[in-house]
């Protein structure tokens, strides 16, 4: 192969090393952002339980069925913000191990271990990808949940003051 053709392939591995580390990046953001979704619930239902047990000991049955229902929403942003968080093996597009790095990358031609670097990253990539996919959907359903306990909660304002 031509030098100018194992350009090509050092400049399409440089990109996917960057590729790569974006990804694990977005892996990081995404559970900082599920973190960010915990905390805010756990502060929001904290204050406003608080609140309405301390100014509504009388309450309806209504009121305690809904404030219930926001603590259910609550604990269901939990669960899914732990299963959004839960600890990932990301991979890496070669073995840190001597023999393999021998067998797939120092025994062959310089041609030869490119591509072998090349594959490793893709597919390392989409394997990333797959997990930061799995991280996000769990991201958006905490929302939701997170979104229908503020509902719950705000609903416990009408239904206190009309003494339903």
């Amino acid at each position: 192969m031509s030098n100018n053709e194992n350009q090509s392939l050092y400049l399409a591995l440089y990109e996917l090393r960057i590729l790569l580390s974006q990804t694990l990046q977005a892996g990081d953001a995404l559970d900082q952002k599920i973190n960010n979704t915990l905390s805010a619930a756990g502060l929001i239902i904290a204050i406003t339980s608080t609140l309405q047990i301390s100014l509504s000991p009388n309450a309806s049955n209504l009121y305690w069925a809904v404030l219930i229902a926001a603590v259910a929403f609550y604990l269901t942003v939990v669960i899914l913000g732990l299963l959004g968080m839960k600890p990932q093996t990301y991979r890496t597009a070669i073995s840190a191990d001597w023999d393999e790095l021998d067998k797939q990358i120092f025994s062959k031609s310089e041609n030869d271990a490119l591509l072998v670097l090349l594959s490793g990253y893709v597919e390392q990539i989409a394997y990333n990808n797959k997990i930061n996919r799995r991280k996000a959907r769990f991201f958006v359903l905490d929302l939701i949940v997170l979104t229908a306990m503020v509902i719950a909660l705000l609903s416990l304002i009408p239904i206190s003051a009309l003494g339903m």
